[in-house]
């Protein structure tokens, strides 16, 4: 009898434990094939990867709409027809308010913030959405700031959102483990480059990032609509270009310029990635340091079973 009640104890205490990964599971399944509608600023490329040499998919013309489907401070993944790809977030305007203040990114101090459906805390919740998660802001306002995300529309309580612009990326990678680059692992990500109670998510190696910012130690990253940080270790950037093969164009037709000019057809070597005039060039990636064998790793940052995820509390 004792055993038992000990076997009982111990897998209801690996559920709890659990709990966080299953909820994030869900609302990943729930938020799935939702899109927020955003409109170009001006004539662009829908690109098939977040980089400024990636492939052409599809030409976008000021005014067109375009369905967003993963929020990015640098990057958007975007549908436009029947075509799916990447544009630029500084060419993506979702209301009125000004350019600094186009996206919003939950930072509250127990780590979730909820959706709700009227400017108040009594209100309808519409979804729960971890630090990190990047929104598109439609209104400024005090207490709560009115955002889409997911295609839903709701109130955030501005205390516990940053106001931010679009971002330059510095190049994309993969999160990799660094002795060996096949074994699957979970790596955390935080919202601050530092260990303690302040995980995003786990993230499984082999996932795609878009680097924001390089450190020794910490590199600031965004990926699945999430913006944080994650050890410098684990990122092993992309140091090849993106293949470019051009897109035939119907007769008579022409390509619209990007943020980052013409794209290059295929070519053995790539040239430069050209500018139109007076747009910045996006900085190049910089490869991050090969990472010697058998690092020493940090107790708690990488994970071998989703029971050993961080609790995330709840609440407004």
């Amino acid at each position: 009898m004792k055993k038992s009640t000990k076997m009982l104890s111990l897998m209801f205490a690996l559920l709890l434990l659990a709990l966080p990964a299953l909820a994030q599971v869900a609302d990943s399944k729930a938020n799935a094939g939702l899109v927020t509608t955003a409109t170009l600023k001006s004539a662009a490329s829908l690109l098939q990867q977040p980089r400024a040499d990636a492939a052409f998919v599809a030409a976008l013309n000021q005014g067109d709409e375009v369905q967003v489907k993963q929020m990015g401070l640098s990057w958007c993944l975007a549908v436009s027809g029947d075509k799916e790809g990447y544009v630029a977030s500084q060419l993506l305007t979702f209301s009125e308010v000004t350019e600094a203040e186009t996206f919003a990114v939950v930072s509250a101090n127990n780590g979730r913030l909820t959706l709700r459906e009227k400017d108040s805390t009594k209100s309808k919740a519409l979804g729960k959405y971890n630090n990190g998660s990047i929104v598109a802001v439609i209104e400024k306002g005090d207490p709560f700031t009115l955002v889409r995300v997911d295609g839903k529309e709701g109130y955030l309580l501005s205390d516990h959102l940053t106001l931010t612009g679009a971002r330059e990326s510095s190049g994309t990678g993969v999160i990799s483990w660094p002795d060996d680059p096949k074994r699957v692992r979970n790596i955390k990500m935080r919202w601050s480059g530092k260990t303690g109670n302040n995980v995003i998510m786990n993230v499984k190696t082999g996932n795609e990032f878009v680097l924001l910012a390089q450190g020794d130690d910490w590199s600031e990253i965004e990926l699945l609509g999430k913006v944080g940080f994650m050890m410098t270790k684990y990122l092993l950037m992309d140091t090849q270009p993106a293949p470019s093969e051009q897109a035939p164009l119907e007769p008579g037709a022409t390509q619209a310029p990007s943020l980052f000019g013409t794209v290059i057809p295929s070519q053995a070597t790539l040239a430069p990635v050209q500018t139109a005039p007076g747009a910045s060039q996006a900085p190049a990636a910089t490869p991050i340091p090969q990472v010697t064998p058998a690092p020493t790793r940090e107790p708690g940052e990488y994970i071998t079973d989703p029971g050993e995820l961080e609790p995330i509390d709840f609440g407004d």
